[in-house]
């Protein structure tokens, strides 16, 4: 709009610029056919000086003698009046108006369209959908606070869970990140354009859903850069790295595809695993109670529940038959068992069939238990034909053994029954003080009770380390009084408690150091 109108204007200045030049042709024209007499001198004496009108043209310079009619010509002069002058000034200062408007409209649709182009995308909401047990909240992981199912969570804040917990934070989108007990995230980064994640420490399981936004996950400095919708990341003391359950997640620093199916651990306890491409294990899936849970969870998902990928192979095995088509008709296995002091131990013995694979005992409070809904235990050595299996809580259970196929069972042998002894497992109690008398690394406690299974002494640079979660040192021995962190190079929170199944209880006071 603005440049139409400094167009017009341009436009209209120049119409009367040639209306003027017009008049003044005229009047010079006028003048010439008014004259009788030409003034032929060449150096003409100024007339005397007579009284004009404003509009009066001036006098002609008179010809030179050898002129002729045809040299006569209008002296190119001409008398501009006030009203001519202020007219052109006007037009003049409309036209600079125009411009300056046309000018001034250019450059904020270039502003508008940088501020359209260099915008930040709008943060996506979240909030904690789930939370089982103490769930905390935090903007400066120092300073935290318990929460609720429905609590609101900001970009760049904190999110942890303690002992015996778990929690849920959903995005706005269906997306969702799932925290195992003694977990810490930090959600650095939450946009419609770009989430990335950090994994402090614990177990983290993402389900996200598809889009063509990039979701990270940065676990010890490497980014598990999401290429499906499944996948779990770990970092503890024991292993730093991610179990892929759906489509596959790219790595960043180690510029490799971890597929599904596969885990890959960029560091490891056992040297053996470290930075390799292997198959998760179906039986060890099986027996992690978080992965269960997260099955549980996508189940129950309709955005989730037609994408399990590997969770599928792990939890819904397909049937199998009872006998294969390579085994002999009258193939058997025959089971026998019988209680000792610490457990129950199982005889078999193999007909008309072989055991590739090895086998699978199971086990159940209810008759004939399966393999894939039951407990059990795996036998991988094929000419394998007995077994202990520790039980001591003095129940009565089913016992059968099954050939595996590598996914399955394929036939099973009679079912017995045998009743385990009741051995009371000797319980930690009592209470733990925890002091740094020398100052340093040394840690030194009082224990008032028993700990039949050991300590933990456990260290973080976060407050309220536990275990597992945080950097420990396990003493074995209950008669243990002293420890050593491995730390240096900043202020640690020390806490020491008693092991027990996996876990830790009645933690100690925590004490404060800085090293060096």
């Amino acid at each position: 709009m603005g440049g139409l109108l400094f167009v017009n204007k341009l436009l209209l200045g120049h119409k009367i610029g040639i209306t003027v030049m017009d008049e003044q042709k005229q009047q010079n024209e006028e003048q010439i056919n008014e004259e009788n007499d030409i003034n032929l001198d060449l150096d003409p004496t100024p007339e005397q000086d007579q009284p004009q009108e404003d509009d009066a043209p001036p006098e002609e310079a008179p010809l030179p003698p050898d002129a002729t009619a045809l040299d006569i010509k209008p002296k190119q002069r001409f008398h501009i009046s006030k009203k001519m002058l202020v007219g052109g000034l006007l037009a003049l200062l409309v036209v600079l108006i125009a411009a300056g408007a046309a000018w001034f409209f250019l450059l904020k649709d270039k502003k508008d369209s940088a501020y359209r182009c260099c915008a930040l995308p709008p943060a996506m909401g979240a909030q904690i959908s789930i939370a089982d047990g103490i769930v905390q909240y935090s903007t400066d992981n120092k300073s935290w606070q318990d929460v609720k199912a429905g609590f609101t969570v900001k970009e760049g804040s904190y999110v942890r869970t303690q002992q015996n917990a778990r929690a849920v934070i959903a995005m706005d989108d269906g997306s969702a990140f799932r925290l195992n007990n003694n977990t810490v995230v930090k959600l650095d980064k939450l946009n419609v354009a770009s989430m990335t994640i950090t994994n402090v420490s614990g177990e983290i399981y993402t389900r996200i859903v598809k889009s063509d936004r990039r979701f990270n996950v940065n676990v010890a400095g490497e980014d598990y850069t999401a290429m499906g919708t499944a996948y779990k990341t770990v970092n503890n003391s024991d292993f730093k790295g991610v179990e892929v359950y759906e489509s596959k997640v790219k790595l960043t620093k180690n510029n490799l595809e971890v597929p599904e199916g596969k885990y890959y651990y960029d560091q490891s306890k056992d040297s053996s695993q470290q930075k390799k491409l292997t198959d998760i294990p179906i039986d060890k899936a099986k027996q992690d109670a978080f992965l269960v849970w997260n099955y549980q969870q996508d189940k129950k998902s309709s955005e989730f529940k037609d994408k399990l990928g590997y969770l599928k192979k792990v939890y819904e095995p397909e049937a199998t038959p009872t006998v294969s088509p390579t085994q002999h008709s009258s193939a058997s296995i025959s089971l026998s068992g019988y209680k000792y002091d610490t457990g129950v131990k199982l005889n078999w013995k193999l007909t008309n069939v072989s055991a590739s694979n090895g086998f699978k005992i199971v086990k159940s409070l209810s008759p004939n238990p399966t393999f894939g809904k039951d407990d059990y235990s795996y036998i991988s050595d094929s000419s394998a034909r007995s077994y202990a299996w520790t039980i001591k809580d003095g129940k009565t259970y089913h016992f059968r053994v099954c050939i595996y196929t590598g996914s399955g069972c394929s036939l099973y042998s009679n079912d017995i029954t045998v009743s385990a002894p009741l051995y009371a497992v000797p319980e930690p109690s009592g209470t733990l003080s925890l002091t740094n008398p020398g100052g340093g690394v040394n840690f030194s406690w009082t224990l008032s009770g028993s700990a039949p299974n050991g300590f933990k002494l456990v260290w973080s640079t976060s407050t309220g380390p536990v275990y597992p979660g945080s950097s420990y040192a396990y003493y074995s021995d209950p008669n243990t009084r002293s420890g050593v962190i491995d730390a240096s190079g900043g202020t640690y929170h020390v806490r020491v408690c008693m092991y027990k199944s996996g876990g830790c209880v009645n933690y100690s006071n925590e004490v404060d150091v800085v090293l060096p």
